[in-house]
């Protein structure tokens, strides 16, 4: 009898707990966010990218709720100081749908729930998105120095970060391990990719340009088939600069630019080759 009771008080008290904090809303800066989200998706989808940023790039976005999708799209548009400054803002993941605008009971469910179960994810992998937005900005020495800091290594990334420095034995190494990993896999598209990129920074351009187009070729059918080839057009751009063909340069900047307007690297080339 004593157990139920002592059950029964601890039960209205852990209501009770979740009550107040369900009244006093400790979390209405989250539910603000939630909305400023919903209208960043809804901006997303329209490709207005200057909404998007706007409205996810506020600080409990950044602080709470890992925003992979702004961090991208601020390394797509080159403004890679604010990508690094959201990563760095980064404190600890929340599982903020209790925010959301859900009846009472469903919220004041929400509020007893999370006192016992937070949820967060340790393993945000903080030093590979500092190493990225280095390597976009082209800053390959601090890309291959964060990326050094990683407790797991990816092959086919560093074959990108060693030939950019141009220590082509390290990178020839790991692109032994990358090939392991693609071997099976019926979608080559990222290993002829990878391949042509280290062709390309050695200026083995005819073995870099079969390559960048082997990767084309083998693009899933599930992607879309020009944005999920962005990538490969901007390093056939390069290829094509480097080599004098300027209207073949442009043509691949403008491949980009057509499905994302907001390119930063595709504008600046598509600049640089019209003038």
């Amino acid at each position: 009898m004593l157990k139920k009771i002592l059950l029964s008080f601890v039960l209205i008290l852990i209501f009770l707990c979740g009550l107040v904090f369900y009244l006093v809303n400790p979390n209405d800066e989250q539910y603000k966010s939630y909305y400023k989200e919903l209208i960043a998706l809804e901006s997303f989808d329209k490709g207005d990218m200057e909404s998007f940023v706007a409205n996810m790039n506020n600080p409990v976005t950044v602080k709470y709720h890992m925003p992979f999708t702004l961090y991208l799209a601020l390394i797509d548009m080159g403004r890679y100081d604010e990508a690094e400054k959201a990563v760095n803002s980064y404190i600890k993941y929340y599982d903020y749908s209790f925010c959301a605008p859900h009846k009472v009971g469903m919220k004041l469910f929400r509020r007893i729930t999370n006192m016992f179960f937070e949820v967060n994810v340790p393993n945000f992998d903080k030093n590979y998105w500092l190493s990225l937005i280095a390597f976009e900005k082209g800053d390959y020495k601090a890309a291959v120095d964060y990326n050094l800091k990683r407790e797991k290594q990816n092959a086919c990334y560093n074959v990108k970060l060693y030939s950019s420095i141009e220590n082509f034995e390290l990178a020839e190494k790991n692109l032994k391990e990358c090939e392991k990993r693609f071997f099976e896999k019926k979608s080559k598209h990222n290993l002829y990719q990878t391949k042509g990129y280290f062709y390309l920074k050695q200026n083995k351009f005819k073995v870099a340009e079969d390559f960048l187009n082997r990767s084309i070729r083998k693009t899933s059918k599930n992607q879309n088939v020009y944005k999920g080839n962005n990538s490969t057009y901007l390093f056939l751009a390069e290829l094509y600069e480097k080599t004098n063909n300027l209207d073949k340069a442009r043509t691949f900047y403008e491949m980009v630019i057509k499905t994302d307007p907001y390119n930063y690297k595709a504008q600046k080339g598509l600049g640089l080759v019209s003038e």
